[in-house]
């Protein structure tokens, strides 16, 4: 199957590590997010089995993963809001990010949510543009990223 049939689909309780390893790649590649890193290396066995239980089974939030030849490459989080949408480097501009925002809106229409929020770094095109190829666009709120001079803007999508 080539990567482009490949849907996002929810993570199960059992991939702690692999969890594990996608959040900790995320953060590496995201030089902003630099203090997040160094708080999820410190995470236990414990608590990583707990965040992949909970992202799997708990109604209200949900982690999905596209996957190629068994490794993940991509991964969008759905709490209260969406969080962490990572594509590996050597597999963005293939729509999959849209793809991954789609599966966490699906999931919102779900809950009976009305809309779903993403807040976005000001400065990441790449991501607006994905947002906006997914159906988001921004509604005018602003606010800083905590202990940072970046901005984020926040970005809707009615559901």
């Amino acid at each position: 199957m080539s990567l482009s049939e490949r849907m996002p689909r929810r993570v199960r309780a059992g991939e702690w590590r692999e969890l594990r390893d996608i959040r900790l790649r995320l953060l590496a590649d995201v030089p902003w997010r630099g203090r997040d890193l160094a708080i999820e290396r410190a995470l236990n066995e414990e608590d990583w089995k707990e965040r992949a239980r909970v992202r799997a089974t708990a109604p209200d939030q949900a982690a999905f993963v596209i996957e190629d030849a068994g490794d993940w490459v991509g991964i969008v989080e759905l709490t209260d809001q969406i969080e962490g949408l990572w594509v590996d480097p050597a597999f963005r501009r293939r729509g999959l990010a849209v793809s991954l925002l789609d599966a966490a809106a699906e999931r919102a229409t779900e809950l009976g949510r009305t809309d779903v929020i993403s807040w976005v770094r000001e400065q990441n095109r790449p991501a607006i543009a994905a947002h906006a190829r997914a159906g988001f666009s921004a509604d005018g709120q602003v606010q800083r990223w905590p202990d940072r001079a970046d901005w984020q803007i926040r970005m809707v999508r009615p559901l």
